[in-house]
């Protein structure tokens, strides 16, 4: 069944994520065997990476169903063969209502003869990721903003100086001494503001911001 993807709705800041890939989470529901497998992505890309790695590892199961929710609220879903909104969509679901961010979740089924129904599957699926969800520590999500910041040699010390003083919410990736010193950083998005703000009073000549 074709992938579909659509945006987050959800207003809570209190958002979660988890760490790195934890292993699989493994039910039996009336012989049928569900595999959960749930993995930290950043991307589209990597999210659909993540889910054909699975598939590969499990290419002779029934059905691999599999549902993302990435930071800015891209989400995607596939049911992989199973009935239309009972596999892929209440796995997200599950993931938008316990406010995942950059979560990839793949649920394998190994097919055991006894058919669910569709309220049946529903629950399977929806049950597979909160079972799995239920195993692990879960951590806050904080967005991360880059920063490149452009600043003469005399800049420099106060620029660093800032970066000390907000060591909580500044990571720096990469620095560049050449005719300009170029610092590379990543903020966390509610402090991005007043650090851009800072860091022109403290000398740097021209700011870019990405995601």
């Amino acid at each position: 069944m074709k992938s579909e993807e659509r945006s987050s709705t959800t207003d809570s800041n209190e958002l979660l994520t988890i760490v790195g890939r934890p292993p699989p989470c493994e039910l039996v529901i009336k012989k049928s065997k569900f595999i959960t497998n749930i993995a930290r992505v950043s991307s589209v890309q990597e999210a659909k990476a993540f889910v054909g790695e699975i598939k590969q590892m499990h290419n002779t199961a029934t059905h691999n169903c599999s549902a993302f929710l990435i930071q800015d609220g891209v989400m995607g879903y596939s049911d992989d063969g199973e009935p239309h909104q009972t596999a892929g969509a209440p796995m997200l679901n599950v993931l938008d209502k316990w406010m995942m961010r950059e979560v990839a979740v793949v649920v394998t089924r190994y097919f055991g003869g006894i058919k669910l129904g569709t309220g049946g599957l529903i629950r399977a699926y929806s049950g597979a990721v909160v079972e799995a969800l239920s195993t692990l520590d879960l951590v806050e999500f904080v967005q991360m903003i880059g920063v490149m910041a452009v600043m003469p040699y005399n800049a420099v010390n106060g620029f660093q100086y800032l970066l000390a003083q907000n060591s909580s919410d500044v990571k720096v990736m990469s620095k560049t001494f050449e005719e300009e010193v170029v610092f590379i950083v990543e903020v966390k998005y509610p402090a991005v503001s007043k650090f851009i703000t800072d860091a022109y009073a403290f000398g740097v000549k021209s700011i870019d911001v990405y995601e």
